[in-house]
Formats: structure tokens, sequence, C-alpha cells
């Protein structure tokens, strides 16, 4: 894969992955070519984040307070993304001159999918699934929380967020036994994400002046987009809180080109068992089934050995700074 078109993956996919997973239904979405920015009135920073940037060099302080105002007037604490095409390229440096702080980091890696990877041995006992059920839902969302030590405010607002929605993504579950110990997302889309900014829809409303073309809230009513089975035991229309359709006028068709693997945590008394890379194999196989030429994942450095074995090559860092 051309290191260009690896990294045109990775940080599309990743776009994908933020803007479906952290959107809330309360959620207001800021778009322009410069920013997209998600603002939940939730004092949890990953539901209040800057997912895209690319603002001009000159202006740069004017912009940044703009962004940063939107999280300041709920008192929120927020995320701020920087990826290799955000710019200026001394964003991260401004950004932490004037009020956000921290700089957690991952590398960007990806690999083809035509070819078949190396696939461990599964655990002893151990089977993955998707997660299609109401419980099973559940189950994952508290396997997410405990492994990733995210507060319980957490768990509720992906519940209140997914029970009876249709998700953009698929949920992958590993149990040991009968006990749920692992979960992984998968995230599809296509290798290009917000990568080409066509204009705003006539009937969407417009801000001026400032830096957002468009504030919408991300239950609004937008053109559904294709039907992704529930996660519900409720009938199909029972509900009008399906993220699938809500997403907005400017993000072009998903053609699951590329799979981004995400989330992927085990139980802290699970650990050291092959899990983790067992479903993380899961997810690539489920991937291929569903026609990804692609994958995608961003890793820490604990993480980097275990996606080089599984066939991932490294091609960027991705980084988060936080304010509040």
């Amino acid at each position: 894969m051309e290191a260009a078109e690896a990294v045109a993956a990775i940080e599309g996919n990743l776009e994908r992955f933020l803007f479906n997973f952290c959107r809330l239904p309360e959620t207001r979405v800021y778009h322009s070519p410069e920013v997209t920015q998600l603002v939940a009135e939730v004092p949890v920073g990953m539901f209040n984040l800057v997912l895209r940037s690319r603002l001009p060099a000159e202006g740069l302080a004017a912009a940044v307070a703009e962004v940063t105002s939107r999280f300041a007037a709920l008192s929120v604490p927020a995320c701020w993304w920087i990826t290799p095409s955000s710019r200026p390229e001394h964003l991260a440096h401004h950004l932490l001159g004037s009020g956000w702080s921290g700089a957690s980091g991952w590398r960007g890696m990806a690999m083809e999918l035509t070819a078949t990877s190396p696939s461990p041995s599964p655990p002893e006992r151990v089977r993955v699934s998707v997660v299609r059920e109401p419980e099973a839902l559940r189950q994952w969302v508290r396997v997410f929380q405990r492994g990733f030590g995210a507060s319980g405010q957490v768990g509720e607002l992906l519940l209140r967020a997914w029970e009876g929605a249709e998700l953009p993504f698929t949920l992958l579950l590993a149990h040991q036994d009968a006990a749920p110990v692992a979960t992984a997302l998968l995230q599809k889309s296509g290798s290009a994400f917000l990568t080409g900014h066509g204009s705003v829809a006539p009937s969407i409303r417009t801000h001026a002046p400032g830096l957002f073309h468009e504030s919408t809230r991300s239950g609004g009513s937008h053109p559904p987009a294709r039907s992704r089975a529930p996660v519900s035991s409720r009938p199909s229309g029972a509900t009008d809180r399906h993220l699938a359709s809500t997403e907005p006028p400017w993000l072009p068709q998903e053609t699951g080109e590329v799979a981004g693997i995400y989330c992927v945590t085990t139980l802290p008394e699970a650990r050291r068992r092959g899990i983790g890379r067992h479903i993380t194999a899961a997810a690539l196989e489920t991937a291929r089934a569903q026609g990804c030429t692609r994958a995608i994942v961003q890793s820490t450095e604990m993480g980097r050995g275990l996606y080089r074995r599984l066939g991932f090559g490294e091609y960027c860092r991705i980084r988060m700074l936080e304010r509040g």
C-alpha cells in the first residue's frame, strides 16, 4: 500500500469512527471546510471533540478561540484530534499554548486484506460473536467500560445513545466460557472521508459570520443512509434514534472499502491469554467477509508488536489534546 493511500485511509476511517461513536442524540455538529466539531452538553471529554482541522495559519488564534468557546460556553471537557492532514502544521504547538494540554499518541497502521494474514490459534473456550441482541450490547458496553477504565457515566451515555438505534458500525464481543471478556468495533468507510468538501446542502441553515457553515442536532431530519440492522428487540420504526440515518449531507457515500478496528480491550483478569489478539483477528475476518480490502488501526506503543504480527505496517502518528 502506498504511504499516501494508507494515511488517507487511516484519517478518513478515524474521522468516520469518531463522528459515529462519539455522537449522542443531543450532540450539536458544527462543520465547515476548516473544522468539524461535535459538542454535547455532557461532562465527558470523549463526546466533545474536534475531529478535523484544516485551519489557515493567518488568523489561527481567532479560529482556535472560536472553536474552544463552544466547549467553554457549556463548561465541558473536550478533545482535539491531530492527524497528518491537520493544518497548520504547528496547530498542536499553538493549542498547547492556548489552554489545551496533554498529548496522547497513537501509531496509525494499515494493511491490505487481499491476502489472508496469519491467524492465531484461538485461546481455549473463547468464542467471538457479532453483537445483535440488547443484552449482548449491554455486555459489550460493560466490558468496554471496565477494559478502558472509563467512568460509569460513559457506559450510561453509550447505552442511552445505542439502545434501539441502528448502529453504523459492527460490535464484536468475546466470551470465555459464558463470561464476556473482550470487545472490538469494526467501522467501515471509503478511503477518502471528508477529504473532498462539497458545498453544504441548500436546505441546511448556515451561520454567518463565523468559522462554521452549518450547525445541526444529530437527531435532525437528514436523508436516510443505507439501512443497518438495529440492535433492538423493538419493531422497525419504533424509535427515532437511528444514528445511521443522521449522517450529515457532507459525508460521501460509504463504500465499505476500509475496515477500521477500534475499542479492542480485554478485562484485566482475562489478559495475557491471547484473547485480544484473537478478537482482533476475528474482526479482520469479519471485515474480509464484508468485502473490505484494507484495514487500519491506531495502536498504542504496547499494542504495536501485536498489530505488526497480524500484518499491519506503520504509516503515521495520531495525537489527541485535551481541555478541561
